[in-house]
């Protein structure tokens, strides 16, 4: 089994279709440039603008590879057009990370917990449509350390297997602040890796039993290399075990996958 350990989802408007009836005041609204045309998503409360993204070019740092991911797979509008293309790049799972949530947009907790709900939600229901092979890392809302383990609990049922997070959360608190100690005692981590990364190095400081590979999937930028994978099984000087282990046994273990089975999974709102 080959496991892509970090792939992405666009946001579009489909992720804030799951708001409850009660949090549907706080759904962002769209704005657009009228000169450029460019797309925007705005927060109550929040007076920054976040871009929405539409460029679709995608080129690998090693490679030198250059290719349009296509929309539908790429913003998941489609999600057996995702799946095709996994197929194409030898991909059985991958696991999604968000895009806009990359950058904090909120210093409210109600609207934070409202968003990564409907997130989630719209995560769970990818997941059910791409019968196993689309695992996730859930939206929690750090800014509530009950409502992120609600979220983290709901979320391992339905198919994530991860806890995004980003390296400053709520009110400049580092992550190894101890407020996050219980959100922790729900999660585990692993180390990601590139294949321009020196790995002997990596190697040798953490060994082979806790490294795991991705692509970047989705994104465009210099960290994208659609064929990472590929690459690194075709022509890595790491002896096979270890090898196998980036791809597989590491990222197996961390993500509790098996090999990808039908899922019969009804929207959830």
């Amino acid at each position: 089994m080959i496991i892509d350990s970090d792939a992405h989802v666009i946001e579009t408007d489909k992720t804030w279709e799951y708001y409850t009836e009660a949090d549907k005041h706080l759904k962002p609204m769209r704005l657009q440039d009228k000169d450029t045309g460019a797309e925007f998503l705005r927060f109550e409360g929040d007076s920054r603008l976040h871009p929405i993204q539409r460029t679709r070019d995608v080129s690998g740092p090693n490679l030198g590879d250059r290719m349009e991911t296509p929309d539908d797979s790429r913003l998941l509008t489609n999600v057996q057009s995702r799946i095709r293309h996994m197929d194409e790049l030898g991909t059985d799972i991958q696991v999604l990370y968000p895009t806009m949530l990359i950058s904090p947009y909120t210093m409210r907790v109600d609207i934070e917990v409202a968003m990564c709900r409907s997130y989630n939600r719209w995560l769970a229901d990818i997941w059910g449509e791409g019968q196993g092979r689309l695992r996730w890392a859930v939206a929690a809302p750090f800014r509530s350390v009950e409502a992120s383990i609600e979220e983290m609990r709901w979320a391992k049922d339905h198919g994530a297997c991860a806890v995004f997070s980003r390296g400053i959360e709520c009110n400049n608190k580092l992550l190894s602040d101890p407020y996050f100690d219980p959100i922790y005692a729900e999660a585990q981590e692993h180390v990601t890796c590139q294949t321009n990364d020196d790995l002997p190095y990596v190697l040798n400081a953490v060994g082979d039993d806790f490294l795991v590979m991705g692509t970047d999937y989705g994104h465009a930028d210099t960290s994208t290399e659609l064929y990472a994978l590929q690459t690194f099984k075709k022509s890595s000087d790491l002896p096979s075990e270890t090898v196998r282990k980036i791809l597989d046994d590491n990222a197996r273990r961390s993500t509790g996958s098996s090999p990808p089975s039908v899922t019969n999974e009804e929207p959830h709102r």
